[in-house]
């Protein structure tokens, strides 16, 4: 029995020496639930304003970019307190560790002692009750040492898995910024296009105001002409009778004229002057007349074309100003869509953190509750030690036994009892059982954390892909508005040569026209005038005579070079 009871406060002392060489944590960076949830709301709160900011709140920089401060310095203290975790974790599989080995060396002190018993002749009861402390010690060796074996494989695989989490983590955090200075770029191109958008709009308000004063000056010319056009029948009119009249009065100073000479009588110079300034008077402003319809025609024509050319230049800028704000609106979707995921994984990462820093607190509160253990039964030992040493060891034992009675003090042992009955061996095979159903529990506990750990991998591949997919579509957005830049200074360009090319035509087409008419004009005075001569005198008038209704066809072909219908006898190689 004492053989017994010297084995048992050895697996104690041993015990005792395992939690003394756990080092103390410092649970104020692992217990945090309060901590925790307040991250999580904040987070949660952070999401829900992102989701539901509008692109022109988006413009307060200063708070948008000290919320995305706080998220990142919260992702930082989330990751150190998971690598304390994780150091946590492999200081517990280090001191399971030192535990199996002073099992296994409790283990050979009992075969000592059962040796040494035998040598020395004890009884055959102390001999058969360390023989069967030793079969159940040696029962309990295999499924230890097992134990010790996965739970040395599973931290290792734990270990190695946390640090590819870990770069996947540092690898998420240099997205993240990406995705932050992408953002950025999103935004200044989100206001540029809203300065655009603005000068666009002043643009068009000031062709609108252009347009609406050509309208009105193009209907103020149209009721000029359309009175000029009245005042040029009624002058026709009027031409038309003066020109009978004036025919009637040269067809009667004629006859006049014939008679006199008849009967050889002189024409009044002073009556011949009169008449042929009456003719040229008429016949100036039958020109001047004409040329004022002319000109306005030509500036009727002029005001219509740059009409036209405003109504088309403005449908144009319409139809780019709808373009640019339907790409602006579909940037803005594109960035809130990609906010609205981040602070979703954001949420979904702080909430395995959370449940993992709970995993952690309860890893922490079993240390705890062993060290205590530990240190109930390290004060109990002391106390042993101080009786032996005063002589109070148990009767009939020799120093040896003694020493490993000291050596094998239980956890159940208490101070003032000095009767050692059998209960102690069940003492140890209870405590025996309760370390290993704690052992499966830390086994099932770091399966479930394997799994957990595997989850967070996936998700971190997801979130890579995902972050890669809006760097794609980024890039995309950013040569098509490179691609449309292009395209509209290229419209530009085209736009600026058309018009130069359309205003030096036009100049040459008045230029032209005027010419033609002056051409005309001087012919008509060329072929009009003819010369009279009769008794020393000589007088220039204008001949007048009937024009043929059917000779059109004559006129048409027995004009100058300088005709526009000389065009229909080009060949057509000098086209």
């Amino acid at each position: 029995m004492a053989t017994e009871t010297k084995a048992t406060s050895h697996f104690t002392s041993l015990s005792a020496e395992a939690a003394m060489d756990v080092p103390p944590q410092d649970t104020s960076k692992l217990i945090v639930p309060q901590t925790t949830k307040r991250r999580k709301s904040s987070a949660n709160t952070a999401a829900k304003e992102a989701m539901t900011t509008s692109p022109e709140a988006a413009e307060k920089g200063p708070a948008a970019e000290a919320k995305s401060t706080s998220t990142e310095k919260e992702t930082r203290e989330i990751v150190s307190e998971a690598k304390v975790m994780s150091d946590l974790l492999a200081r517990l599989q280090e001191s399971l560790a030192r535990a199996a080995d002073k099992n296994d060396s409790l283990l050979e002190a009992i075969e000592a002692t059962e040796a040494r018993a035998s040598r020395e002749g004890q009884p055959e009861s102390e001999t058969s009750l360390l023989r069967n402390l030793r079969a159940r010690l040696a029962a309990s060796h295999t499924p230890n040492s097992n134990a010790r074996r996965d739970l040395s494989s599973v931290a290792a695989h734990f270990e190695k898995q946390w640090q590819k989490v870990e770069e996947s983590l540092r690898l998420w955090e240099m997205k993240h910024r990406q995705l932050r200075k992408e953002q950025n770029q999103l935004q200044e191109h989100y206001n540029k296009y809203g300065r655009k958008r603005k000068a666009f709009e002043v643009e068009k308000y000031s062709w609108e105001q252009e347009l609406s004063m050509a309208r009105k000056e193009i209907l103020e010319q149209d009721d000029r002409l359309t009175l000029l056009s009245q005042q040029l029948a009624g002058t026709k009119e009027a031409l038309e009778v003066k020109t009978s009249e004036l025919a009637s009065q040269r067809i009667a100073f004629e006859e006049e004229k014939l008679a006199q000479e008849t009967v050889g009588a002189k024409v009044q110079d002073s009556e011949a002057e009169l008449l042929r300034h009456k003719l040229k008077e008429q016949v100036l402003k039958n020109v001047e007349l004409e040329s004022s319809l002319l000109r306005a025609e030509l500036g009727l024509q002029q005001r219509g074309e740059a009409a036209r050319a405003l109504e088309t230049r403005l449908q144009r800028l319409e139809t780019e100003l709808q373009q640019a704000r339907l790409a602006s609106s579909r940037a803005v979707k594109q960035f809130e869509k990609r906010t609205m995921e981040a602070n979703k994984k954001l949420s979904d990462m702080t909430a395995e953190l959370s449940k993992a820093q709970e995993h952690a607190r309860r890893f922490q509160e079993l240390l705890t509750a062993e060290r205590r253990k530990q240190k109930s039964l390290q004060h109990a030992l002391e106390q042993e030690m101080g009786k032996t040493k005063g002589g109070q060891g148990a009767a009939g034992l020799s120093v040896a036994a003694q020493r490993a009675y000291v050596d094998t003090l239980t956890e159940t042992l208490s101070p003032q009892s000095k009767n050692h009955g059998p209960t102690r061996l069940e003492d140890v095979i209870r405590k025996n059982e309760v370390v290993m159903i704690e052992n499966r529990g830390l086994r099932a506990e770091v399966r479930r954390l394997h799994m957990e750990n595997s989850h967070l991998l996936h998700r971190v591949r997801f979130s890579d892909s995902n972050a890669h997919y809006m760097r794609n579509q980024v890039v995309s957005n950013v040569a098509d508005r490179a691609e449309l830049l292009q395209r509209l200074e290229k419209a530009e360009t085209q736009y600026k040569e058309l018009e130069s090319s359309l205003t030096r035509q036009a100049a040459e087409w008045v230029n032209k026209r005027k010419s033609e008419k002056n051409g005309r004009e001087d012919h008509k005075m060329g072929t009009g005038l003819v010369r009279y001569s009769h008794a020393k005198m000589t007088m220039t008038c204008f001949q007048v005579e009937p024009i043929p209704v059917l000779g059109a066809s004559e006129r048409t072909w027995n004009v100058t070079s300088k005709s526009p219908t000389q065009g229909r006898c080009i060949p057509v190689h000098k086209w």
